[in-house]
């Protein structure tokens, strides 16, 4: 968080200048004598390295590399918080360097270097060369994964919902929007995420395959691939022309707009928020559908979620889908629906509980 400097000579300043102080202490520390626990200690200060902040690393593991020492354990050679981050991030560099010399060009960067910051932090990988035995204890999952999975810190709302009329600005009126007028999310049984790419011809399958689940008792969220700009543009074309369909409905029936802003009417199909540039069998699937059902605990409440591709198609309605979901039998499980032909459901379209997703409640995976 980056706050800007108070005037001098305030009680601000005086506290400015304290927490300052205290964090350069922090950062020139040495581990043993700045650490509370005796098997591990936290480092942060990370630069190249910085998904690795706030990560612990075992103390009593024996580094060969150190600078120019001989063989000890960290608590031996005691560096300073800054001395071991340092050491850290340029092992990292060198392991980049000769993955690259390997293979040159072969690699996606950001991958590459996240990569090469593991193997440097584990230690006992071939490529670092570091000790025999893992240097890595826990990673912080907040500060790992935020950068791939920015839904994994759940979305905070003031205690007091501002009106419509206090938010002017596009990106954070998108805070709102989805909320009703009370400010509280919308319940459903069903959550969808869909997963689609391809070019615009994958356009009628997407709206076949909502229409025949839309029966107002789901809240779907679409992904598309990051490679699919068209496809992405006619599903934004989509979701526009089905909210002035709603809201144009609702005004012909005098039915009751129960929106964060009445004039603005957000229906119940949503845009991911982040595109990923998926690639099968790759890591960037488990982002994605990770990433969407977080998302999806932002947008809205709901029971059971169902990830699907625009090559699906249903046998049962949504909330059939719910009721059979909500019977004893599948209590507590991931699972999937048998259909009412002999021809069940794809078995690879898993439906998971919201109970059942890891650590739904703060966002953060489990391990």
């Amino acid at each position: 968080m980056l706050y800007s400097q108070p005037p001098k000579g305030s009680y601000y300043s005086a506290l400015f200048h304290l927490t300052d102080n205290l964090l350069a202490n922090c950062q020139s520390s040495r581990l043993v004598t700045s650490t509370a626990s005796k098997l591990h200690f936290r480092a942060h200060g990370f630069e190249f390295c910085h998904n690795l902040n706030n990560a612990t690393f075992n103390l009593d593991t024996v580094l060969y590399n150190w600078k120019s020492s001989s063989p000890k354990r960290i608590s031996e050679l005691n560096p300073t918080v800054s001395e071991f981050a340092s050491f850290i991030d340029t092992k990292a560099k060198d392991i980049i360097s000769l993955i690259e010399l390997r293979f040159p060009g072969d690699f996606e960067e950001e991958q590459t270097r996240r990569l090469a910051c593991f193997i440097a932090a584990e230690g006992s990988n071939p490529l670092a060369n570091l000790s025999d035995t893992r240097l890595i204890n826990m990673i912080d999952r907040l500060a790992y994964f935020k950068e791939i999975l920015p839904a994994i810190q759940s979305r905070s709302l003031p205690a007091r919902i501002p009106s419509p009329q206090e938010v002017r600005n596009i990106k954070d009126r998108a805070l709102y929007r989805h909320l009703k007028s009370d400010g509280s999310k919308r319940k459903y049984k069903l959550a969808y995420l869909l997963m689609i790419h391809g070019d615009i011809t994958t356009m009628p399958d997407v709206r076949q395959l909502i229409e025949e689940l839309d029966d107002g008792s789901a809240v779907f969220l679409i992904h598309v691939d990051k490679k699919s700009e068209d496809l992405k543009a006619a599903v934004i074309d989509m979701i526009a022309s089905r909210e002035k369909a709603l809201k144009s409905q609702l005004k012909k029936t005098n039915g009751e707009i129960n929106s964060w802003d009445p004039t603005d009417v957000p229906g119940n199909v949503f845009m991911t928020s982040k595109s990923y540039e998926i690639s099968w069998g790759h890591g960037s699937l488990m982002w994605c559908q990770l990433n969407g059902f977080w998302e999806l605990l932002d947008l809205a409440e709901w029971e059971y979620v169902i990830n699907l591709s625009a090559s699906d198609y249903p046998l049962r309605k949504s909330r059939e889908i719910a009721h059979i979901l909500s019977q004893p039998k599948y209590k507590g499980r991931n699972t999937w629906i048998p259909g009412t032909s002999t021809q069940p459901w794809r078995s690879d379209s898993f439906l998971f509980f919201t109970s059942n997703l890891p650590c739904s409640l703060n966002h953060s995976p489990a391990y």
